[in-house]
């Protein structure tokens, strides 16, 4: 398949390649078409030169200029498809689908964090973004950002975790796990309290884990266990007597 579609719970990814050159070629409009056959020009993240830097665009007026792109209006839980139509024309102007050329569809997508027999969770934590500086009044720092994390209310800080509440920390608080005291740094309060106390279970097993990842422990079991099979060695021998 030329054109190939990904999706965790949060965002939508979609690649493409073509077997021969594409004389002409600018770029790539990407079309989000949902399982009612609504047609969606995804938005544009770059543009040209010549273009205004305010102006809200499309990949049709902007096309994409590379062979993958992610999708990060998707709605999670919906399912979707995408169609990758390669534009010509004269930068900056109108551009139109190149002659001769059919567009590309990938497989259908469906944003979701299940996929039996487990469930994988992602959160959108990426702190380096325009979107976050944006959201800061242009002017991020840890100063600007920390009372957004501080607060489980805040817009900001839902939007950066993502489904991370309702997958991680929701079932973590009735089946605690355990958190490296190092990590606590900038996470807040009510999140720190939910790792804070495994379960007898679960301290048992991390006990156990530690142990046998000890090479000193590691080796005075073994001396014990050879000392065990020294001991039966010898009483085996008088019995044989």
């Amino acid at each position: 398949m030329p054109a190939i579609a990904f999706s965790n719970n949060d965002i939508a990814l979609v690649a493409w390649t073509f077997d021969r050159h594409l004389d002409g070629c600018l770029g790539f409009a990407i079309h989000r078409i949902d399982t009612s056959g609504k047609d969606t020009v995804l938005p544009a993240l770059a543009r040209f030169a010549t273009q205004a830097k305010n102006a809200r665009l499309t990949t049709e007026q902007a096309p994409v200029q590379k062979f993958w792109w992610k999708d990060l209006f998707a709605k999670r839980g919906e399912t979707y498809k995408y169609r990758i139509v390669p534009m010509g024309g004269t930068s900056g102007d109108t551009l139109t689908p190149l002659s001769g050329v059919e567009p590309l569809v990938s497989n259908e997508i469906t944003l979701t964090e299940k996929h039996p027999p487990f469930s994988a969770y992602f959160n959108r934590g990426i702190v380096a973004t325009q979107a976050l500086s944006h959201a800061l009044d242009d002017n991020p720092s840890i100063a600007a950002l920390t009372p957004h994390i501080l607060d489980p209310a805040d817009p900001i800080r839902i939007r950066l975790m993502g489904q991370l509440s309702e997958g991680v920390i929701a079932p973590t608080k009735t089946a605690a796990s355990s958190m490296p005291h190092s990590t606590s740094l900038m996470i807040p309060k009510d999140l720190r309290n939910a790792f804070r106390r495994p379960t007898t279970a679960i301290r048992r097993a991390a006990t156990s884990s530690w142990a046998m990842s000890s090479p000193s422990i590691g080796r005075r079991r073994r001396r014990s266990r050879t000392r065990i099979s020294k001991t039966a060695a010898r009483s085996k021998r008088r019995a044989l007597r």
